[in-house]
């Protein structure tokens, strides 16, 4: 029950990182960052329909890493307030954190503010966060076609790596959306041993007409 009295909604979502893929698992479907010899790819898996699309990279951009863009008509640079330290510190999960206010932004046009506990003492999450970067920045980067994307995705991702050295990553983030609190936390992080069969397209996949083709 939230605050007011109402039922509130929780979503769990499963991150698995390995040395060259990531898999992303919520209840609309999985995301899978895939190195694959010379190549990457990002695709969305929707196992109820046993169906994939391909998607590139320009479709994330903005979703992922918009709050750090600042766009107008004339184009998008590298939003370097978008992360601002409010000077708070709180206790979370038992790791001194961080509150630090973020302007949330999707296609790099701010629509709220979120703010973020940030840590740099839980050692397992920013070994877990440096390694889901990793992967994420080289299929994002191997993907994207124009010069200047590829040169604005890199400043972007050199200003995230900024941020990680000087405040560790997000432990738990609080945002109102559409008049709803939303919460998001870390509940934990650890190793095991996964299959290869969870980063890769299940046989009996269908694509969906109309998206990239991807040969396997």
């Amino acid at each position: 029950m939230s605050k007011d009295g109402s039922k509130s909604n929780q979503t769990k979502q499963t991150i698995y990182i390995g040395k060259n893929a990531v898999r992303i698992e919520n209840k609309e479907g999985v995301t899978l960052f895939k190195i694959e010899g010379d190549s990457a790819y990002i695709v969305r898996l929707m196992p109820q329909q046993k169906t994939y699309m391909v998607l590139p990279s320009q479709f994330l951009v903005m979703g992922m890493l918009g709050t750090y863009f600042k766009c107008n008509d004339a184009g998008c640079d590298v939003d370097t307030t978008a992360i601002q330290p409010t000077g708070e510190t709180d206790t979370v999960k038992g790791y001194k954190a961080q509150k630090i206010k973020a302007n949330m932004k999707l296609m790099g046009v701010q629509t709220m503010p979120m703010f973020q506990w940030m840590t740099k003492d839980w050692d397992k999450l920013n070994e877990a966060m440096e390694a889901y970067w990793k992967v994420v920045k080289k299929v994002m980067l191997k993907n994207a076609q124009d010069p200047e994307e590829v040169q604005l995705m890199k400043e972007v991702f050199e200003y995230i790596e900024k941020i990680q050295d000087k405040y560790g990553n997000t432990i738990k983030s609080e945002a109102s959306i559409w008049n709803k609190a939303t919460v998001t936390e870390t509940v934990s992080v650890f190793k095991v041993n996964i299959s290869y069969d969870m980063f890769t397209i299940p046989k009996d996949y269908q694509q969906m007409e109309g998206f990239m083709q991807f040969g396997r």
